[in-house]
């Protein structure tokens, strides 16, 4: 005989409140985090021309870059296709195609695979920041008589 509890306040008290513009800073703040995460493995991947770490250290990068880089190619499959850049779908399908392959053979083919995963991957990350930073820029063309308005504070 558990009873629902009752509320005294009435109805008319209660206020609907758009969370749109919170959600939205809190979702770049997130997303931001994120790609600065994946931003600093495919830094690493790209500069693997200089050197090659340990077997070990090939396996874990390769592992993050599939997990970094497919958020990123989800996001850039995510865009609508009219919006979608030519170079996002590009990069999207060069993903797609290094991730069905995997590694080559021969006693450098880790390496060679998480070299190319990076480079995919700056690619995706490139075209993902490219298109978000057009797109806010579009949410202010009414303001066509008045100076732009700065999308980074000073």
């Amino acid at each position: 005989m558990d009873e629902e509890p009752q509320h005294d306040r009435p109805a008319e008290t209660l206020v609907a409140v758009d969370l749109g513009a919170a959600l939205a800073t809190a979702a770049d703040g997130i997303e931001e985090h994120v790609e600065a995460e994946a931003e600093r493995h495919i830094a690493f991947a790209v500069r693997l021309e200089h050197h090659c770490p340990s077997d070990a250290a090939i396996a874990q990068l390769t592992n993050d870059l599939l997990t970094h880089c497919s958020s990123l190619a989800d996001g850039i499959a995510l865009i609508l296709e009219g919006e979608r850049p030519e170079r996002g779908t590009a990069a999207v399908r060069m993903w797609i195609e290094l991730v069905q392959a995997g590694p080559g053979g021969g006693p450098l083919g880790n390496w060679s695979y998480a070299r190319q995963l990076g480079i995919a991957g700056r690619a995706l990350l490139q075209e993902l920041r490219e298109h978000r930073r057009t797109s806010r820029r579009a949410a202010f063309v009414g303001r066509t008589e008045l100076p732009p308005v700065p999308l980074e504070s000073p």
